[in-house]
């Protein structure tokens, strides 16, 4: 019982004197990863949903749409 009490303590110490170290080796290469993924996904989305091809058939629904009202 005695070692995660010294493990805690020691994770603790870094987190809070070495904060630097989990920032630029942890969280940074984490938010750019995540930042890639989302502009990969955002670019496929685009493409899937805006493709110019589609847009006669969304005006046609826009319009299908409006004139049951």
């Amino acid at each position: 019982m005695g070692t995660p009490c010294c493990v805690d303590r020691i994770i603790e110490y870094i987190l809070i004197n070495y904060r630097w170290v989990f920032v630029c080796f942890f969280l940074l290469p984490a938010s750019l990863l995540y930042e890639i993924y989302n502009y990969g996904r955002n670019w496929i989305i685009v493409k899937i949903n805006s493709a110019p091809k589609l847009h006669n058939r969304k005006v046609n629904n826009v319009q299908r749409q409006v004139s049951k009202d």
